[in-house]
């Protein structure tokens, strides 16, 4: 216990350091967008640990986060895990201290943020309650904001992910974003056409949109009484699917929108008319 206090003490005197300047030279070649993207669809895959789950968020933004450095060996710490095998946690890729010590190299850290210092895209590190320990340390990448309290993904254990607790408070935020890392609302999706599969079916396709999480697609016909949510249409991310069931001397409407946790794009509309 006392090597683990002595060691996010120590952390803690490296942060100080480095945590009262802004290094936003980085901040410009991170995408917020595809790293939250990235964080939707893979945190619970059953794959990686919080600080693995979060490099990979990041790289999907474009920042590479180290897997070997001998600069960060020194808050290594090694111990038995359930198994009795001994591990070494010593990189910036599979453990939290060396990540956070990472990244407040290179960006603005806030120690013991409120939710209102946070943001989506940002990383919060939590050190807290009654696990006060440098291995017992958790991360993870912000997705969205829900009545005005932070919501974070960390990896596929859905019981070390959502909102903060009073066992792992944020203790650290690393702020992420500038100007060109905040999320936004995506691009209306372009390409979006509709041609004859079969007799009574129809190829609606469109492009990938930059930025997206998923589509939504409607369609109407003249006695469809509105827009309505094409049940052919069946999964949330793929760029094409066969609408069945058309009608000859029909004219088809369908309309496709990009989404992501910030919004949704305007609606593309376009007409097939069924021979």
């Amino acid at each position: 216990m006392k090597k683990s206090i002595s060691m996010i003490f120590a952390l803690s005197i490296v942060l100080s350091l480095v945590m009262g300047g802004v290094s936003a030279s980085a901040a410009s070649s991170y995408n917020a967008n595809a790293a939250v993207a990235y964080a939707d669809k893979k945190w619970n895959d059953g794959k990686g640990l919080c600080a693995e789950f979060v490099s990979d968020c990041l790289a999907a933004g474009g920042i590479t986060i180290p897997s070997k450095s001998t600069y960060y060996s020194y808050y290594t710490e090694s111990y038995k895990n359930n198994s009795g095998y001994l591990q070494n946690w010593t990189n910036p890729y599979t453990c939290s201290a060396p990540l956070l010590l990472y990244l407040s190299e290179r960006y603005t850290v806030i120690t013991n943020p409120k939710y209102s210092d946070i943001a989506v895209g940002d990383i919060v590190f939590m050190y807290g309650g009654s696990n006060m320990q440098w291995r017992d340390g958790h991360v993870g990448i912000v997705l969205r904001i829900s009545n005005g309290a932070p919501i974070y993904a960390a990896h596929n254990k859905a019981a070390n992910s959502g909102s903060f607790s009073s066992s792992y408070p944020p203790t650290y935020v690393v702020k992420m974003g500038g100007t060109s890392g905040q999320v936004t609302v995506p691009a209306a999706p372009s390409g979006v056409k509709a041609v004859r599969y079969a007799s009574t079916s129809a190829t609606v396709s469109w492009n990938v949109v930059s930025g997206a999480t998923s589509y939504e697609v409607q369609y109407q016909t003249p006695n469809s009484g509105g827009w309505k949510k094409d049940p052919d249409y069946k999964t949330k991310t793929a760029t094409s699917y066969i609408s069945t069931g058309l009608i000859n001397n029909y004219t088809y409407q369908y309309r496709v929108r990009a989404v992501n946790l910030t919004g949704a794009s305007g609606w593309v509309e376009i007409r097939y008319n069924k021979p």
